[in-house]
């Protein structure tokens, strides 16, 4: 009997003891869940936050594609602008050059025509010249023959009125 008390109290302690275990166990337990509780509702919390923020970051990244696809289409734009406008300056420049080149050919050509007919005038100028000088001396001997004769027939017309 003794031992079979012995036996009886110890199984009475070990259940206690199994008893009180598995309440602290319970207890543990329910503390875990709580604070898993706890934490999943932070997880949870955070969560949504991130998820918000995420949603945030997304708006932001398409408005900031769709602004970069638009500078870097304006950029090229400009880019083309810019080359059209450099070749058409490039082709002005060229027909510039082109148009100076043929003005200072007909420039000269018509600076060699004006020599030549510079030329030909002081030629004629100088038969012109020629001519007057031996025209001047016809008038000049003209002149000292209508003298004389005007001297002899006004002697003439002086001796016939006294004869």
């Amino acid at each position: 009997t003794t031992k079979w008390e012995e036996a009886r109290s110890r199984a009475r302690h070990v259940e206690v003891a199994a008893t009180e275990a598995k309440e602290r166990f319970a207890a543990r337990g329910r503390r875990l869940a709580e604070e898993v509780a706890r934490c999943m509702e932070g997880q949870a919390a955070k969560l949504a936050e991130h998820e918000e923020r995420v949603q945030e970051l997304e708006k932001e990244r398409s408005f900031l594609r769709q602004e970069l696809e638009r500078e870097r289409s304006a950029h090229q734009e400009h880019t083309t602008k810019w080359e059209e406008a450099r070749s058409r300056a490039r082709h002005v420049e060229v027909a510039a050059t082109e148009a100076k080149e043929r003005f200072a050919a007909r420039g000269r050509r018509l600076a060699e025509e004006v020599a030549r007919c510079m030329e030909g005038q002081a030629a004629k100028l100088a038969e012109h010249e020629e001519r007057v000088q031996e025209l001047e001396k016809e008038r000049s001997f003209l002149r000292q023959e209508l003298e004389r004769e005007r001297s002899a027939h006004q002697e003439h017309t002086t001796k016939w009125e006294e004869a």
